[in-house]
């Protein structure tokens, strides 16, 4: 941190939080979700969990949960209770999540290796991740098993830590991470590492909104961008100004890896643990603190970065030095009132906020939006969150053509905080885009790419306002098409499983929340045949 020897404005702020005392404790835990790590590694060994519920060896399932063994957590890629698959002569096996674990709760003041957010922390191994990758499914059971410990053994599990990403939208998955935000934990994740933005390509799991359908009232997933030791956003991390939290160390990281060893990797993957072992941190301090607490407290704390305004929730980055004052902090009432809001809209999918802020002693303010039916508010959900002193927000990802209500309130995170009543209520429309623009084929002449005998790709050129392309292919040249098919914003796709020497008409259109489309070259079918 900036006030801490070596001294780094960038860095999480830990060496901060430590040089006041705080190092963590063992009472406090976090599931790494994740591929496995090495439970003898020597930085690790002393913060790796051991079930007391467990008899090892017996080969019974002492502790009722499912899993028989289950000593340091439990492998639901393989289906066993060896969370460590790796070899001196393969060391690669379970690296990710080793170096993940090292970020988390290397030990320190050991003299060795490196030092973990947390000097003192417990963490389980829910390995999820194999060589050959994982499923969603397995990661539902993941999660689901820190969730049981939790409810039956009374594990003080104050999150999940989720470096990891893919494989789609997922209701299971979704309902397991409601479930977890339902047993007082967050559900910490990686933005991903694609350099795009969430806001308008969602990316799982970081994407999905823990609020039990908007009923919840706060977020338990917390998504993690990537900076460097300069501020600025790492190039390779996804982002979202509604979307992405908040950012931390994500480049050049350095912790352990299998067989006692240590490197340097770079990811939202090493972010992410950054943000996991502070959270841990917090609730050493005090454990009473809830999950929606020690999230308003990460969130308030974060540090303004040029490079993530407009690009995160907070606009800022992990900073542990100014966190922990806030997790010791009891509150002091919020008094005063918020008044004057107004509502306009801004574009398509956000509007502007303004509001006199008559509060004091507040730390943050909350905003809440409502879809407005013939006048009448709907049910409330969170919509965003300001910093104390806050006059102005802009809420997004909101619908096209859509009224929304909108009220803030001024409120006190930290212990026994306390809020103010709601504002008046304001409310505007969203504007109607314009249809998108017209577009092109892309390939030469009126020929598809990469022709066999049983597969093209078809690609095109962009439509300006586009949020969705369709495609439609047919054997017939009647320019009539039925079998629509969508690409999301993709602007490409493989057909495969066709026809040998066979003349193929596609077309393509283009739509957006305005609800109007566009058909590409001026609604006129192309055509390719495929090859013997």
């Amino acid at each position: 941190g900036d006030a801490s020897s070596p001294a780094n404005q960038y860095g999480s702020g830990a060496a901060e939080a430590w040089e006041q005392g705080y190092t963590g404790s063992d009472s406090i835990y976090v599931g790494i979700i994740d591929e496995g790590m090495q439970v003898a590694h020597p930085d690790l060994n002393a913060n790796v969990w051991v079930n007391p519920f467990e008899i090892a060896g017996n080969g019974i399932d002492d502790d009722g949960n499912g899993y028989r063994d289950d000593i340091n957590g439990w492998d639901f890629a393989n289906g066993n209770a060896s969370v460590y698959d790796g070899s001196p002569s393969n060391t690669s096996i379970d690296a990710h999540g080793t170096h993940v674990g090292g970020t988390i709760g290397g030990v320190g003041g050991n003299g060795i290796g490196v030092a973990g957010v947390n000097w003192n922390v417990t963490m389980i191994s829910a390995k999820f991740l194999g060589t050959r990758g994982g499923s969603i499914s397995n990661a539902v059971l993941a999660l689901n098993y820190l969730v049981d410990l939790k409810i039956r053994h009374g594990l003080n599990i104050v999150a999940s830590s989720n470096s990891w990403g893919g494989g789609g939208y997922s209701q299971a998955m979704l309902d397991s991470i409601n479930a977890s935000g339902n047993a007082n934990m967050l559900f910490i994740a990686a933005a991903g590492n694609s350099g795009t933005n969430n806001d308008t390509t969602a990316s799982y799991p970081s994407n999905y909104q823990c609020t039990n359908g908007g009923t919840r009232g706060w977020d338990c997933v917390v998504a993690v961008a990537a900076t460097d030791s300069a501020g600025g956003i790492a190039s390779f991390s996804q982002y979202g100004a509604a979307t992405v939290d908040i950012g931390a160390p994500g480049v050049g990281v350095w912790s352990s890896v299998p067989q006692g060893s240590y490197a340097s990797y770079n990811g939202t993957s090493m972010a992410t643990p950054h943000v996991s072992g502070a959270v841990a941190l917090c609730a050493s301090i005090d454990p009473s603190l809830s999950a929606p607490k020690l999230r308003d407290i990460l969130t308030a704390a974060a540090a303004p970065t040029t490079s993530l305004a407009g690009k995160t929730v907070t606009g800022g980055r992990l900073d542990m030095g100014a966190m922990v004052s806030r997790c010791a902090a009891v509150a002091v009432p919020v008094t005063g009132s918020v008044t004057d809001l107004t509502a306009t809209a801004a574009s398509s999918t956000s509007v502007n906020l303004t509001w006199t802020d008559g509060a004091s002693d507040e730390s943050l303010f909350e905003i809440q939006s409502a879809v407005s039916t013939s006048g009448v508010c709907g049910a409330w959900s969170l919509a965003g969150q300001g910093g104390a002193n806050t006059t102005s927000s802009t809420v997004t990802g909101l619908a096209a053509s859509t009224t929304y209500c909108f009220r803030v309130r001024a409120g006190n995170g930290y212990i026994g905080g306390t809020f103010t009543a709601w504002s008046n209520e304001a409310s505007a429309t969203t504007q109607t885009p314009p249809p998108p623009g017209a577009f092109n084929k892309t390939s030469p002449a009126n020929n598809a790419t990469g022709i066999s005998r049983s597969s093209a790709k078809l690609s095109w050129g962009a439509s300006s306002g586009a949020t969705k392309y369709e495609y439609c292919y047919d054997t017939t040249n009647d320019n009539a098409c039925s079998n629509w098919v969508s690409t999301g914003t993709a602007r490409s796709v493989t057909l495969r499983n066709l026809g040998s020497l066979t003349m193929y008409y596609w077309h393509v259109r283009a739509s957006n929340a305005a609800g109007g489309e566009t058909y590409s070259n001026g609604n006129t079918f192309w055509s390719f045949r495929t090859r013997t």
